[in-house]
């Protein structure tokens, strides 16, 4: 109503080479080898709406005053984000997919813990399950790109990246 309107309505996407349908999009189901991940992935993002979905309304219902709950919060996101270089760092050294399973069970027992915790042990729970969480968001990337094949383009990958950073 009050948005301005779409000035690229009616034109094609340059790139875009063939039409997604149901079928194409659910084709990426017939690779076994990615089912876990996307496991890991869909588990993982269950997790993320529990903590950061369920959280506020769990912490009202025991009291926490708005400023409270944002805090908390925003110690879920800090520890989240905090911990993604260390989590990298891991799955170089040890094995992507040890560090995944390790980011899952903390963030899993975390969460479940919450439930069952309150005041200052609630805070180091909920750091917890940011650590979890943060841990497998960062290495499931890791994990689909270790058994992509060696290709050309992946080269011109790494050097995007490059230059996106600097």
């Amino acid at each position: 109503m009050l948005l301005p309107q779409d000035r690229t309505r009616g034109e094609a996407i340059e790139d875009d080479e063939e039409e997604i349908t149901l079928v194409r999009f659910f084709s990426i189901f017939k690779e076994p080898r990615l089912l876990p991940v996307y496991g890991v992935i869909f588990t993982n993002m269950f997790l993320v709406g529990i903590l950061f979905g369920f959280l506020p309304v769990y912490l009202h219902s025991i009291g926490y005053t708005a400023v409270q709950s944002g805090s908390l919060l925003s110690v879920a996101t800090a520890s989240y984000l905090l911990v993604q270089p260390i989590a990298g760092h891991l799955a170089d050294r040890f094995e992507i997919r040890m560090t995944l399973i390790a980011g899952l069970l903390v963030a899993a027992l975390a969460t479940i813990m919450t439930t069952f915790t309150s005041s200052v042990a609630l805070v180091a729970v909920v750091i917890m399950a940011g650590i979890g969480i943060g841990t497998v968001w960062t290495n499931c990337d890791m994990l689909v790109g270790a058994g992509a094949p060696a290709a050309p383009w992946r080269k011109h990958g790494r050097s995007t990246v490059v230059q996106g950073i600097g």
